[in-house]
């Protein structure tokens, strides 16, 4: 499991066809605290950029895969663009634990650590996703979370 505590996980994605989601989601292992969830565009580094819509706020009642619709609707995400979900706790102490997995690869270097496959804020209060990151906000993470999304 991953546990979100006041900072930011970000997992990388990637469609080999473009696609229309209507809702995205994660597995939880058991019930946990409710979390923000959002879409996010990567730069030319394949570093989280921009989020692609308002945050969509799940609060699991059990274990299983919890989705919410995009807020404003569908978006079309293209083939071979790498995206990221952001997954954030919305309550300063309330930790949100999701399903992950350590054997996904690699996404490269942010710094002169090993690679890893995801990415993460260590902010110690934030409890909202951003609209914009920059590379020197990200640091590597090795746990990414497992994310799903309802194609529409």
């Amino acid at each position: 499991t991953l546990t979100i505590s006041d900072d930011l996980a970000f997992s990388p994605v990637l469609f080999l066809n473009q696609v229309t989601v209507s809702e995205i989601g994660v597995a939880t292992g058991s019930a946990t605290n409710e979390f923000e969830i959002a879409i996010y565009s990567s730069d030319s580094n394949l570093i989280p950029s921009t989020r692609l819509h308002a945050a969509a706020t799940i609060t699991p009642s059990g274990s299983g895969v919890h989705t919410a619709a995009i807020p404003g609707g569908n978006i079309t995400l293209d083939a071979n663009t790498r995206y990221y979900i952001g997954i954030t706790n919305t309550g300063n102490g309330s930790n949100a634990v999701v399903r992950s997995y350590s054997g996904g690869g690699t996404i490269g270097k942010v710094s002169s650590a090993l690679n890893r496959q995801s990415l993460h804020i260590f902010s110690g209060t934030v409890n909202s996703l951003p609209a914009t990151v920059t590379s020197t906000d990200v640091n590597e993470l090795f746990l990414c979370a497992m994310a799903c999304f309802v194609e529409a």
